[in-house]
């Protein structure tokens, strides 16, 4: 099963919401940009200010009252003495925090010859006044902008509803058996012109798409049912004509490839008529063990082995039973081993049975890594540059790799050139037989 795709509305959702919480995220940050700078640099700049401005006094009047406001209050430390809060002896000359009273209030500490200032400053008030002052309307704006973002995001989404509803009503529209030139899609309702536009698109292709698949199987299915009798006229001259006397041993050799080639497209032929049905009804699926199957081809190929001057071994590692058309099964076995004889000489061909696939392996002249890739294409032979004298049209392992397709099988190739070929086909859903 295929995994799901992100929809266009999950898609706007994320773009809104990521918009949202950079919003968030920057609005966060200012707020703490802002009380950095309140604190460590107004702040300080209006102590120092304070602490310049009282010391000016001082000088001018040693009695001048230390300031003491409701934000702010001044201690003196005269040469060591005077009453300070406790811990205040120990600070040094700066700028920072310190526990007074169970807070944690801003101090500026200031030295003029041998006289000491502390000036405490409480911000708690200030902070109030910053909240309902700054966090208030910051809050407010940021409400309003989400409120904004939300309305975007409904429109936005309202905008896009008909080409999600299009997607999901051409999801459930099988293109090759419903009419899509009579079926009504409910998005094409309003005013939606790019949505229209979409649908008539999704017609006409589906149209074009439907009459070529009819005509690839009209054209399919009239060639194989045409073939067939000229095939059969043939084969049965043929056979009359290797029961004469008059004969030479040349003339039957010759009249016995007129006979196997009758054969090899009348089997081409019928696997053109099974590919040409689109509808899994046309292939009747039962339990098929595989091992029975494989020695019956091959029993029905023994001429054929016997003329390629080949042995076939038999290598059953299990017992292996699927649920398979066996006319599909045989077509597939067939063409590979088919495929093998024609490019081993004098060699071995290994048929493998495991718990989950059927392997064949040749000792034959091998496929170079550039042929490899395209191997299941249609029309292309391996080597076909090389060695020109091998039969074939290059469609037999197309064949194979078109059926397992068609059944989710994954069929796999491997070859190295002069020490032969390996092709084997994964069964899913495979069961072992004790």
């Amino acid at each position: 099963m295929t995994k799901r795709t992100v929809g266009l509305q999950a898609k706007l959702f994320r773009v809104f919401a990521a918009q949202a919480l950079l919003i968030g995220a920057a609005a966060i940050a200012g707020v703490y940009a802002t009380a950095f700078i309140v604190e460590h640099v107004l702040v300080r700049a209006a102590l120092q200010g304070e602490a310049e401005h009282f010391w000016g006094l001082y000088q001018q009047d040693p009695d001048v009252p230390l300031p003491n406001t409701q934000n702010l209050h001044g201690y003196m430390d005269r040469q060591g003495e005077g009453p300070l809060p406790p811990g205040f002896a120990d600070i040094e000359p700066g700028f920072g925090r310190h526990e007074l009273n169970g807070r944690m209030p801003i101090v500026f500490v200031s030295d003029f010859d041998d006289k000491r200032v502390y000036l405490v400053f409480d911000e708690e008030q200030v902070s109030e006044l910053a909240f309902y002052f700054g966090i208030a309307p910051l809050s407010a704006v940021l409400l309003t902008i989400y409120l904004l973002m939300w309305l975007a995001f409904r429109q936005s989404r309202r905008a896009i509803s008909p080409i999600v509803t299009l997607a999901r009503e051409v999801e459930q529209v099988d293109p090759l058996k419903a009419d899509l030139n009579e079926f009504e899609f409910t998005a094409a309702e309003g005013p939606n012109s790019e949505v229209i536009v979409l649908i008539n698109a999704i017609r006409q292709l589906v149209e074009r798409l439907r009459r070529f698949l009819e005509r690839e199987r009209s054209f399919t299915r009239d060639a194989s049912h045409e073939l067939r009798t000229p095939l059969a006229v043939i084969s049965g001259n043929a056979d009359l004509l290797q029961t004469s006397e008059q004969l030479s041993a040349s003339d039957k050799n010759a009249v016995e490839r007129i006979k196997n080639t009758v054969r090899d497209m009348r089997e081409l032929t019928e696997t053109l008529m099974l590919l040409a049905h689109e509808d899994e009804a046309a292939l009747l699926a039962e339990q098929v063990i595989v091992n029975d199957l494989m020695d019956e081809l091959l029993d029905q190929l023994g001429p054929l082995i016997a003329n390629s001057g080949n042995q076939v071994d038999k290598d059953y590692m299990a017992l292996l039973e699927i649920n398979a058309s066996p006319q599909v099964l045989k077509i597939l076995f067939t063409n590979l081993l088919r495929n093998a004889l024609a490019y081993t000489d004098q060699g071995t061909i290994t048929v493998q049975v495991s718990d989950d696939r059927v392997a064949i392996h040749d000792t034959g002249r091998g496929i170079s890594a550039q042929d490899l890739e395209h191997v299941f294409e249609p029309f292309v032979r391996a080597g076909e540059q090389k060695h020109g004298d091998r039969k074939g049209h290059g469609l037999g392992l197309a064949i194979v790799k078109r059926l397992c397709d068609r059944h989710q099988w994954r069929i796999v190739a491997e070859s190295e050139l002069g020490v032969g070929t390996t092709v084997a086909i994964v069964f899913k859903d495979s069961g072992l037989l004790p």
